[in-house]
């Protein structure tokens, strides 16, 4: 094994970053599954009246525990009126 400057084992510390790396990639990959699954169960809300519903709802919690589940309503509610967000030009 070889030393570093600070005594420390090389292939070690390299180890220890990989293992770091991939665990990150991991809790990443986890955090986008679950949110395409919570869009995917919150698209089953499409009307105005069933937004403004879970809407009242969510205000009976604290913004920290549902600021994710406003912005995925309110993106679908502005997708769903601008047509997915994609700017049409009229000629």
């Amino acid at each position: 094994m070889t030393k570093a400057a600070s005594g420390r084992n090389v292939p070690t510390r390299l180890a220890a970053r990989l293992i770091l790396v991939r665990a990150n990639r991991t809790t990443r990959r986890a955090a986008r599954e679950r949110r395409k699954t919570l869009e995917r169960e919150l698209g089953g809300y499409r009307t105005t009246a069933e937004r403004d519903d879970l809407f009242a709802t969510l205000d009976q919690y604290p913004d920290g525990m549902t600021h994710e589940l406003r912005e995925i309503l309110s993106r679908q509610a502005r997708n769903d009126l601008w047509g997915g967000g994609r700017f049409i030009r009229p000629y």
